[in-house]
């Protein structure tokens, strides 16, 4: 595996983690404290900039109350995975720049959100809005809940067409 593609996994990892800790109000002393750490060493391991073992990881998802999922996902071009929790609109920016070629027109974009937990109006409004920008029409959505469904219905996109074909 190519170390960019490690360093920026590495990277969205730990930005999850920051957002839960930011989102669960667990602070960097608590975390400390469940692991056995320096406040330094937690700052490090926050920035990404330590290496965790498995087990290191599951008990850092522990102490931040969320659960750490490993998924093998073939990288396929125009396929965006939706992650468990899809709460901003910059989430969704990110997952469409990161997922996408730099213009989609006449290409169809899927959408997998199999292991998509709970999804918001501002994700599904971005995710629709940078699909409608860079030129995407036909969009495919696979594995949605039926909340993400009714978000999609209700905040529709002028020029994105949006087919489900299957929930989850």
């Amino acid at each position: 595996m190519q170390t960019d593609t490690i360093s920026a996994a590495n990277t969205r990892l730990f930005e999850a983690f920051r957002e839960s800790q930011q989102h669960t109000g667990v602070t960097d002393e608590q975390v400390a404290e469940d692991l056995g750490l320096s406040l330094t060493e937690v700052q490090d391991v926050m920035a990404g900039n330590v290496d965790l073992t498995m087990s290191e990881l599951r008990q850092l998802a522990n102490t931040l109350g969320v659960l750490l999922s490993y998924d093998v996902v073939t990288s396929t071009p125009n396929v965006i995975p939706v992650p468990r929790l899809a709460a901003t609109k910059e989430v969704a920016e990110r997952l469409v720049r990161k997922h996408t070629a730099d213009r989609l027109d006449d290409v169809e974009v899927a959408i997998s959100a199999r292991t998509t937990l709970t999804v918001t109006a501002g994700f599904v409004t971005g995710l629709l809005t940078e699909l409608g920008r860079k030129g995407a029409r036909t969009v495919i959505v696979r594995g949605a809940s039926q909340e993400f469904i009714d978000l999609l219905s209700k905040h529709r996109h002028p020029s994105v067409r949006v087919t489900v074909i299957s929930s989850s």
